[in-house]
């Protein structure tokens, strides 16, 4: 039973990772309703700045935000939260589970390139998988970390909006593939 411990982590880990990304849209909401309660509260108690011309304007962008319904539900946000949660996914698989292709006996175009046509010795390329599957990783942890801090800036500034996540998905593929060809191509 133990032994299916670590694989039992890691399917959490692979669900965990688009989770988050999914789950920012509780915080938007959750930041919404907050600062509209503390706009509303001020013109309530008739605070000064209640009259002024800026006040009014944050109130009515305020107001004009529905947050009944989650972000990832409303229209326009669908696909592109989908895509990236997607992209998280293979990501996350490769980085929980990659680890396991060490023990195949398979050569992987896609991991290995020209050294598997360079080079006959299976564990010369074996090894050279291994380092761009590593490399592979480290990108997709560092690319994933910068995301997670923008998403969460950009929802602290209510200022994401659809396209955001494409940029967010274009992030992680541009750090991820271009550094495991590099890889490839230093052999």
């Amino acid at each position: 039973m133990i032994e299916y411990l670590p694989n039992v982590i890691f399917i959490f880990f692979v669900l965990l990772l688009p989770g988050l990304v999914f789950a920012t849209g509780f915080v938007q909401m959750a930041s919404v309703k907050s600062q509209k309660k503390i706009l509303i509260d001020a013109q309530q108690k008739k605070e000064p700045i209640s009259n002024s011309a800026s006040f009014q304007v944050a109130l009515d962008y305020y107001e004009s935000i529905p947050v009944d319904k989650f972000v990832a539900f409303s229209k326009g946000y669908k696909v592109p939260i989908a895509i990236l949660s997607l992209i998280i996914l293979m990501f996350s698989i490769v980085l929980c589970f990659g680890y396991y292709l060490k023990d195949h006996h398979d050569i992987y175009y896609i991991l290995a390139g020209m050294s598997s046509v360079k080079f006959t010795d299976e564990a010369l390329i074996k090894s050279y998988q291994t380092g761009t599957l590593i490399t592979m990783n480290l990108a997709f942890v560092g690319a994933y970390i910068v995301i997670l801090i923008r998403l969460f800036r950009r929802i602290n500034n209510y200022d994401i909006n659809p396209m955001s996540y494409y940029f967010f998905s274009l992030h992680i593929l541009q750090a991820v593939l271009p550094d495991s060809f590099r890889k490839v191509d230093y052999l």
